[in-house]
């Protein structure tokens, strides 16, 4: 009875010990992962908000794009410029064509102001009512559109934290001149960006964050607001992340990560390390070869455009359609055409005439469709319709699955190097005519009449017959009149 007693309590004290054990193992360990998890969990939970401000920026950043697009389309419009400067004193040309337009979507005002801030034409699209824009604000960006540099846009906002209103104003040039500005005002909804915002509270835009020291806007944490710059507008995204979201979300990672430790401290404790290594600290680790990697990609593309702004060829990158996005200084010198003037253009319909070589384009689609390199002499004309000469070397631009997302052209001008090969060919041709042609007659000598003869017998002819014409009494032409005479006679009896 005692020795039952006695392994009863063994076993109770023992299967107690180990309970305590592994209560205390749970309890410790939930602990530490809560202590030594937190900040990192804080980390990530910033970057993610960080990353969800970046995304909304860039679906802002592209809807801004396209009203600075539109807008710039429409200043190019000749009319337009031609109204706006005073050559075309009735605005009612351009009445059509201003009606006709079709504005990105939530456009509420749109309207051309001359450079004395004179409105030329205005339209307003859906239940809009003139500006929502004071005056004021409208005529403060006016004159930044009109005094900033030739082609940049300038923006203001105003709006609550769902709901707001840009003002996009772009300067109308001629010449190079700022001769007017177009004003686009539109609504923007903030359920346009990414759905899903679960760790932030708040969304709203402000005035650009600027580096002190480079004067660029940059990213940062301001009051607790992760603040990303939206690229080209002097605005920011800023985003509130909701802490107490953050805290429940933090609250979960721990739960689940004691109870995933409770399982696995079932296990050797080797293998828990190992567990714990690949769970907390691969990815950190991931993540910095990754970033190290971008930065090192970065710098590489760096140098690369630094040659090519350099270098002495033309090159050009296209995309897949073979529209230009890019152009070096020595596209711009040698075609005479500008990178504002070529971007988002096709290089074919731009250089090429009449006088360029069919097949040879042709060749070139060919390999543009198959996506494989190509090389090609092809005539092209520059900004002032003069024709040129370039040797061209296309090649397929690849990401890192192989898959083409672009062309890359190289060229040079090869005007000089055709007209002294075209001299060499000439000249050739001149003395072969020569060594079998009279000088004085130009008809076939007799070099000429035995290389026939020779060609006529290597074809199989056998027999040939050959007509002699004298000149009776010419001995008499050079005698009485001359040789010059006689030379005159056998050139027109020739």
């Amino acid at each position: 009875m005692t020795s039952k007693k006695m392994v009863v309590s063994i076993q109770t004290r023992f299967w107690a010990l180990v309970g305590v054990i592994l209560w205390i193992a749970i309890v410790s360990t939930t602990a530490a992962v809560h202590y030594t998890t937190s900040p990192y969990l804080r980390e990530v939970q910033d970057d993610v908000v960080a990353e969800q401000a970046r995304r909304d920026a860039q679906i802002l950043e592209t809807a801004l794009e396209d009203h600075r697009q539109f807008l710039s389309y429409i200043a190019a419009e000749p009319r337009i410029v031609s109204v706006v400067i005073g050559n075309v004193y009735n605005a009612s040309v351009i009445q059509d064509y201003f009606s006709a337009v079709q504005p990105p979507e939530g456009t509420r005002h749109l309207a051309v102001f001359d450079a004395l801030e004179e409105a030329v034409i205005e339209r307003t699209f859906g239940n809009a009512n003139g500006w929502t824009f004071s005056d004021d604000r409208v005529r403060r960006l006016l004159r930044r559109a009109l005094s900033g540099q030739p082609g940049r846009a300038v923006f203001d906002y105003e709006g609550a934290q769902d709901m707001g209103t840009f003002l996009v104003a772009v300067p109308v040039r001629n010449r190079g001149f700022v001769e007017g500005a177009l004003v686009s005002e539109f609504q923007w909804d903030a359920g346009d960006l990414a759905p899903d915002h679960r760790l932030s509270a708040t969304t709203r835009i402000i005035q650009a964050v600027i580096d002190p020291n480079s004067g660029m806007p940059i990213t940062t944490m301001e009051n607790a607001e992760v603040v990303v710059p939206i690229q080209g507008t002097g605005l920011s995204m800023a985003m509130m992340p909701d802490r107490a979201e953050i805290a429940r979300v933090g609250r979960e990672v721990i739960a689940t990560v004691a109870g995933a430790v409770a399982v696995v401290l079932l296990l050797p404790f080797t293998l828990l390390a190992l567990l714990g290594r690949r769970a907390l600290v691969s990815p950190h680790l991931a993540l910095q070869s990754s970033e190290e990697s971008l930065r090192l990609q970065t710098k590489k593309l760096g140098e690369l455009a630094a040659i090519a702004e350099k270098a002495e060829d033309a090159i050009l990158v296209t995309d897949l359609e073979a529209k230009i996005l890019w152009v070096n200084p020595s596209f711009e010198r040698i075609s005479g055409f500008t990178s504002d003037e070529v971007v988002g253009k096709v290089p074919g319909r731009l250089l090429q005439g009449a006088e360029t070589d069919a097949q040879d384009v042709a060749k070139v689609r060919a390999a543009l469709r198959a996506r494989k390199p190509v090389q090609a002499e092809l005539l092209n004309y520059n900004s002032d319709g003069k024709t040129y000469w370039i040797s061209l070397s296309i090649s397929p631009l690849l990401d890192e699955n192989g898959q083409a997302y672009g062309f890359m052209a190289i060229s040079r001008d090869i005007s000089e190097d055709r007209k002294r090969r075209q001299a060499l060919v000439d000249a050739k041709r001149e003395i072969e005519h020569q060594a079998l042609h009279d000088a004085l007659t130009d008809l076939p000598n007799r070099r000429a009449l035995d290389r026939e003869i020779a060609i006529q017998q290597a074809s199989g002819v056998s027999e040939i017959t050959l007509v002699r014409i004298d000149l009776d009494h010419f001995k008499s032409v050079n005698d009485t009149y001359g040789h010059v005479a006689g030379d005159y006679v056998l050139v027109e009896a020739a």
